[in-house]
């Protein structure tokens, strides 16, 4: 083919132009950050969760041991009732 058949051929289908020059290709810059900042939050939140979840696993173990404690003091087995008797008026 020549030159002139060959770019009657090329160019039979009008202006081409690139995916990115379109905007339909190439990376979207703004999704991507967008993506970024959601992955962030996400992290962050379960970051906290986590940490929450440590202090109430700390203060519930600290609440145990006080409970093991004042049994201990009263002499008492863990699960017996605590009984208070009844005053005699004299």
């Amino acid at each position: 083919m020549h030159g002139a058949a060959r770019a009657k051929e090329e160019g039979r289908y009008g202006l081409e132009l690139s995916e990115a020059a379109l905007g339909i290709g190439g990376r979207d810059v703004e999704g991507e950050e967008m993506r970024r900042r959601l992955a962030r939050q996400k992290e962050l939140g379960n970051q906290r969760q986590q940490e929450q979840k440590e202090r109430m696993e700390e203060a519930a173990r600290k609440e145990k041991d006080a409970m093991q404690k004042l049994f201990h003091t009263l002499g008492l087995k863990p699960g017996q009732r605590i009984t208070i008797p009844k005053r005699t008026t004299e």
